[in-house]
């Protein structure tokens, strides 16, 4: 009858555990929309939008067998990421170019992820209020706005969903070791890297996690075992079957480094140590944890971009170093009574380094919003844990500890709200940016093409020469687009001019010959306009811009043969591009195929 007993309370037990998980899990996703729902009728924004999406002619076209065979073989950049590819064609095919649709997606997967993290935690500490604490905090947290609210950043996302995916895999093989367990890790693991390759410190934060709270390290965590070996004895040999178990992700990082720094070096993107000095990279490095800790218990003056400094004062370098030393120390003094100090910290400062700049590859700000979605997560358990520690302390204070946990909630679930509002078009978004940092190129930049956009090109202009003032690091671009807001107001001369200063400040962009050759042929100088482009096509081969314009030239020449040569060669560079499809078109009706 005992027996029954006890079978029927914990019976009762677990299903007043299930509620409880499923009632949190639905509490998470209502909150979701609620805080993030505003992003729905945002438009595309200038800044990488049209190159992952609203100007890809590959992404336009939804998913076909040509654009997966594309995604699989493509690299952006620095990137090499197909799964991020599929998922922005998959929103194409479904919401082609609304991008209600493609913020919709967006905010499903931040949504999943604050589940799956929810979910994760729970499964290794079976303390639910603590890891839904966590999982709140991600979910609403300013610094997510910028992956949220920035559809270019779907890749971001992504990778946090396979990174909970991963974890999440990860404790149940922990649970119960089994091949099919460990090649579901390996998966999700590996999908992560082919979003963003952002999960490359995966492995070392499994053997985090493995000393605490998943306790798999055996005496490395409880010190010597009774039979009186040192502690190192045992448990050395679990650490090294540990390490060991770790050896394939290990591999896999490293793969997904060499091929990232495969891509920059093929595509230029790669910035030399000459350009910007070690020095200061470390510098950097040290005072963007500091900034990264402010931002996540303060979170103001959010900008998605903040421009890399020129120079940072030697003391708050030093500073910074007794800062990192000092948190690091108190972290490992408080392993034994309160390990999840030790394990949030290591989270936290672990996940950042890909992300630091000691490395760096094209357009790379001092800090960026975006690479704390993940790493902000240590800082969040450290928090839970330690005010669930407190309230055991002092039972008084308990109340008052639940006030704070749910005002930080409610708190930065405001301020996110008020964060979103920013991101509705590029003219708010980097009129906001300007307000709030000082010399920022890109800002300028992007905020231009957003008035050109919109028609407003003398406004335009004076971004642009702003953007050259503050020291944009590609000027032929900047006068690349002075050239285009000059011929939009009709001022031709201004947009030779700076045409023309594109290819002075820079002999070998492509681009700025390409834009020559643009502007001569709708000066109907055919001649010219075949010159610059085949000058182009001298430092960019595989241009398809150059061919299709010398195509329309020899078009306009009556050379009907080599223009359609000209856009059969522009469609074998880029297939789906539908200016050289359509002039394609053209260049065979009247005689038939040439």
């Amino acid at each position: 009858m005992k027996t029954a007993g006890r079978q029927a309370r914990q019976r009762e037990t677990l299903s007043m555990n299930r509620n409880l998980k499923t009632s949190l899990i639905l509490l998470l996703i209502v909150t979701g929309f609620a805080v993030y729902w505003d992003t729905q009728p945002h438009e595309f924004i200038t800044f990488d939008d049209d190159i992952y999406i609203t100007g890809n002619e590959m992404v336009r076209k939804g998913l076909t067998w040509n654009g997966f065979t594309w995604a699989l073989t493509s690299v952006h950049k620095m990137y090499w990421h197909p799964v991020t590819w599929l998922s922005h064609m998959i929103d194409s095919e479904i919401y082609g170019l609304n991008s209600r649709g493609h913020h919709f997606n967006n905010l499903l997967l931040h949504i999943a992820n604050a589940v799956l993290l929810f979910l994760a935690f729970y499964r290794m500490s079976r303390a639910p209020w603590r890891s839904f604490f966590v999982a709140a905090l991600f979910l609403v947290h300013p610094l997510s706005v910028e992956s949220v609210a920035w559809i270019s950043e779907r890749k971001n996302l992504l990778a946090g969903f396979f990174w909970m995916l991963t974890l999440l895999s990860y404790i149940y093989y922990a649970e119960r070791p089994g091949f099919w367990r460990y090649c579901l890790i390996l998966l999700s693991f590996a999908l992560g890297l082919m979003s963003k390759p952002i999960l490359v410190t995966m492995p070392f934060l499994f053997l985090v996690i493995d000393y605490w709270p998943l306790k798999r390290m055996g005496h490395l965590d409880r010190g010597d075992d009774k039979s009186g070996r040192p502690e190192n004895a045992a448990g050395g040999n679990r650490l090294f079957s540990l390490l060991l178990e770790k050896i394939p992700f290990f591999f896999l990082s490293g793969a997904s480094i060499l091929v990232s720094s495969l891509v920059a070096q093929g595509h230029g993107t790669w910035v030399p140590a000459r350009l910007v000095p070690f020095t200061l990279r470390i510098q950097n490095a040290l005072v963007s944890y500091p900034a990264y800790l402010r931002k996540a218990l303060w979170p103001s003056e959010l900008a998605p971009f903040y421009p890399y400094p020129q120079e940072i004062p030697l003391w708050e370098t030093i500073a910074a170093g007794f800062f990192l030393i000092g948190v690091t120390a108190v972290a490992f003094r408080q392993v034994r009574q309160r390990p999840y100090v030790l394990v949030g910290w290591l989270w936290f400062a672990g996940t950042l380094v890909p992300v630091l700049g000691l490395v760096q590859q094209g357009l790379w700000p001092r800090i960026a919003d975006r690479f704390a979605y993940l790493p902000v997560i240590g800082l969040f358990l450290t928090f839970a844990w330690g005010l669930a520690d407190l309230a055991r302390i002092r039972w008084a204070s308990r109340p008052v500890l639940v006030f704070l946990g749910c005002a930080a909630v409610l708190a930065f679930g405001i301020i996110t709200r008020h964060e979103n509002a920013y991101w509705r078009n590029s003219t708010v978004l980097f009129e906001h940016t300007l307000n709030v940092t000082k010399k920022n190129f890109p800002a300028h930049m992007n905020l231009g093409i957003a008035l050109a956009s919109e028609g407003r090109a003398k406004e335009a202009v004076i971004q642009f020469q702003h953007a050259l003032k503050a020291g944009h690091p590609r000027p032929e671009q900047v006068h690349s687009n002075l050239g285009l807001a000059y011929a939009s107001v009709g001022d031709k001369e201004k947009a030779l001019q700076h045409y023309q200063a594109a290819v002075q400040v820079n002999p070998h962009d492509a681009e700025a010959y390409i834009n020559l050759g643009l502007f001569w042929l709708h000066e109907k100088n055919f001649e010219e306009s075949l010159a610059q482009s085949f000058l182009a096509l001298e430092i960019k081969r595989e241009s398809e811009k150059a061919h299709n314009t010398i195509g329309v030239a020899y078009l306009h020449q009556g050379n009907r043969k080599e223009a359609a040569k000209h856009f059969r060669e522009a469609l074998r560079i880029h297939p789906g591009y539908i200016a050289a499809e359509k002039n394609l078109e053209i260049a065979l009706r009247s005689n038939g195929p040439q």
